[in-house]
């Protein structure tokens, strides 16, 4: 439940006054500063999820179909940049207060020069790197496109037949979420990685 721990704190803090305002006492005043600790120590609580929920990046991937092929990015080399030369869908972060479709239209627009005409959100990933939940990444499927494509210097394109993607340097996770994605089915999936590998995942 979203704010449990606000809800909790809340509760308690009001239980401790209605206590103190009709039980005028020692013990009343007692049982109210005891109930405003428990209630700082939930509201605690729930400032520490949200800063949690906070520093995760968000971002859009999208897989645009042309017959049996789909369009990657081999991204450019970047100091410092574990995507480097990787091969992976289109995509990028999500900017304030933009919705994920309009993020989604944005990055394939500034990629590619490709305008997304139809398209379809179908899953949710969630990106763990050495046990920190680092990012959570919204996964689309693109079916139709208007303009001349053209590259940014985020990477090449490419379009690459379904079967030969497997074997292309990629995040091993991303290999776990393409075949429910390819066969248009919604999915979550979490994916856990140490460095670069990929130690355990779960999707569903």
């Amino acid at each position: 439940m979203k704010f449990k721990y606000l809800i909790i704190g809340i509760f308690i803090a009001l239980i401790g006054t209605i206590e103190y305002l009709f039980f005028d006492s020692v013990l009343s005043s007692v049982i109210l500063i005891l109930s405003m600790i428990i209630a700082l120590f939930f509201i605690s609580l729930e400032y520490i999820e949200y800063s949690k929920g906070s520093n995760i990046t968000k971002t859009v991937l999208c897989y645009i179909l042309k017959d049996d092929k789909v369009l990657l990015i081999k991204k450019a080399y970047k100091e410092n940049d574990m995507n480097s030369n990787k091969y992976m869908g289109v995509g990028g972060h999500i900017e304030e207060n933009e919705s994920i479709d309009d993020a989604i239209l944005r990055e394939v627009k500034e990629e590619t020069n490709l305008t997304l005409t139809s398209y379809n959100l179908l899953g949710e990933v969630k990106f763990y790197m050495n046990n920190e939940y680092k990012e959570k990444i919204y996964v689309y499927l693109g079916y139709d496109v208007k303009g001349e494509i053209k590259a940014s210097d985020e990477g090449e394109l490419e379009f690459v037949k379904k079967d030969e993607i497997y074997n292309l340097p990629m995040w091993e996770g991303d290999k776990i979420f393409l075949n429910p994605l390819f066969n248009e089915k919604k999915f979550k999936c979490s994916l856990y990685y140490n460095e670069e590998k990929l130690i355990n995942y779960k999707i569903k």
